[in-house]
């Protein structure tokens, strides 16, 4: 095994969605709530808390920002994402560690959002 390589919280997606769950029930008992996912990772997670929780799930189609140029060991780097809305969420942490201006992110979501 790596060294470096993170060690597992849960032993699958549909694991983590229950055990969310059940942090999270507390807080939203009796609150008018619907479980959001974003395809395709998420689905799995929200569809178990969607189930642990009795609540309607819906789904956030968005399309994903990648930081130009910069590969991952998994493949490409993810800066954020656009929804068909036009609401953009970038990590912006990530962007200033990878040197990535605002005006940067700003025309690459133009593009995403065009190619749509």
């Amino acid at each position: 095994m790596e060294e470096n390589r993170p060690i597992a919280r849960f032993d699958d997606r549909t694991g983590a969605g229950r055990q969310l769950a059940a942090y999270l029930k507390r807080f939203i008992e009796g609150q008018d709530s619907v479980v959001l996912a974003i395809p395709v990772g998420g689905v799995p997670v929200a569809a178990a808390m969607s189930s642990e929780l009795n609540l309607p799930l819906d789904l956030i189609i968005s399309r994903r920002i990648v930081a130009p140029g910069v590969v991952s060991d998994t493949g490409e780097e993810n800066l954020g994402a656009i929804t068909p809305d036009r609401t953009l969420v970038v990590n912006a942490e990530r962007a200033e560690q990878l040197g990535v201006t605002a005006e940067q992110i700003e025309q690459l979501s133009i593009a995403v959002w065009a190619d749509a």
